[in-house]
């Protein structure tokens, strides 16, 4: 994606290049997208900007035709105004729109009364043109927020953004696996659905308790099949379902080992670091805990929510989360220095991988005043790809009031839903 405009111009200017690692966030594409654009990614496919959807009106029954849809802010006057907006408020936002083609269609009515023949005819070629293109733009985007919000309906979806909710802000552990399991047990259609489940809250603890992981994996092959072994192996290896592991608990960089320890001292000592590798795996904040109390990526648990209107990347899923990978490619872009910091803190504490964490180059003439100061191009390079909830999220940042001058451009290797990611997995060799 290139923002909808002019890449090779923007390409030639561009200021900042920010390559994230999709192993950095692994929480972020589990969320079940609230945009109106992840909305459409995840119930109809967005390729190459475009989405294939059935046709309403269909009289030949030889086979089932599809309209293809382009969502670029060239071919749809509207899809800028509400791809970031949160489902909630796409409805509204289409009735006012709405409300204004009906005033300029009794303009135009207006118009026509005491009009020549020149002028109906260059009024039918501009404005009323554009009029009926608006018009037949928005019912299609009004048939886009039914069709979602059915499909909403159909599959519990509220009960399951409390979930998700739950499990962003470590709450209620035990409701959490009992309704997996009880969605398992029930033999949910998509397998896909409570695998969503089973990885965001894998990877927001940095795994499950050996009980749990093993009643989940269980109830999970018998409900679906003991083919999903393989499945359920690759997610292990890719640290997304897995089971709590020693190596995962941070331990702190200045534990030292006693001098002078023989025999049955090294016996006893290593029990007592067992126990407290048992009691740190119960109590010690995640490294996603840890990271969501610094950058303040829950800011309704934090009792920060934003009480000035404007665009707010907490937006993006309705205050409850702030994506991880957005929230540090903001810091990275204004605060390198708060980063460092924060890194060093990781590595202090032992957090597993926290040297990678973070790592800034500049050429010596990009400085925090330059990017409040001068109109900044961003390229922002997904490794391992993103879902459209970040693309748009950075697009939220882009138009706050103290980013206004950001323009991002996006480079994904690829573009997910939750079930997207899980099919490739499921598939790959």
């Amino acid at each position: 994606s290139n923002d909808d405009q002019d890449w090779m111009s923007g390409m030639k200017q561009i200021q900042t290049v920010v390559l994230f690692d999709r192993s950095v966030d692994l929480i972020t594409p589990f969320c079940s997208q609230m945009c109106y654009e992840g909305l459409v990614d995840e119930y109809f496919n967005i390729e190459a900007g475009r989405v294939k959807i059935p046709k309403t009106e269909n009289a030949d029954n030889s086979g089932k035709q599809f309209d293809h849809i382009s969502l670029s802010t060239r071919d749809d006057m509207m899809i800028e105004r509400i791809r970031a907006m949160h489902f909630t408020k796409v409805f509204q936002e289409i009735k006012a729109v709405l409300a204004q083609q009906n005033v300029l269609q009794n303009d135009f009515r207006d118009k026509m009364q005491d009009a020549t023949i020149s002028d109906l005819k260059q009024l039918v070629h501009t404005d009323v043109k554009g009029h009926i293109n608006a018009k037949r733009q928005l019912t299609r985007h009004l048939d886009l927020c039914t069709d979602i919000y059915e499909k909403k309906k159909a599959t519990d979806f509220k009960i399951q953004l409390e979930i998700e909710k739950d499990i962003l802000h470590s709450q209620n552990f035990e409701d959490i696996v009992s309704y997996i399991h009880t969605m398992i047990c029930r033999c949910e259609p998509s397998k896909y659905r409570p695998l969503q489940l089973l990885c965001l809250l894998s990877a927001a603890n940095n795994g499950l308790t050996r009980e749990s992981y093993e009643l989940l994996c269980r109830s999970f092959l018998q409900a679906y099949g003991y083919d999903n072994i393989p499945l359920l192996y690759k997610l292990e290896k890719l640290n997304l379902f897995h089971v709590k592991r020693p190596c995962d608990v941070p331990i702190s960089s200045s534990a030292s080992t006693p001098a002078g320890f023989r025999g049955d001292a090294f016996l006893k000592m290593g029990k007592q670091v067992a126990q407290n590798l048992t009691d740190k795996t119960q109590t010690q904040k995640t490294f996603f805990q840890f990271m969501r109390k610094r950058l303040n990526l829950t800011p309704e648990l934090n009792q920060q929510v934003k009480t000035t209107p404007g665009p707010d990347m907490a937006d993006i899923f309705g205050s409850i989360y702030v994506p991880f990978s957005c929230r540090l490619i903001e810091e990275a872009l204004l605060n390198p220095p708060k980063l460092s910091t924060l890194q060093h803190e990781l590595i202090q504490r032992g957090y597993p991988g926290a040297e990678d964490l973070f790592s800034h180059r500049s050429s010596g003439v990009s400085t925090r005043a330059q990017y409040h100061d001068n109109q900044q191009s961003i390229l922002v390079v997904f490794i391992g790809g993103c879902t459209q909830s970040e693309i748009n999220a950075l697009r939220m940042l882009a138009l706050s009031k103290s980013n206004s001058k950001w323009r991002f451009y996006f480079a994904p290797t690829n573009v997910w839903t939750h079930t997207r990611l899980l099919q490739e997995i499921e598939t790959a060799q």
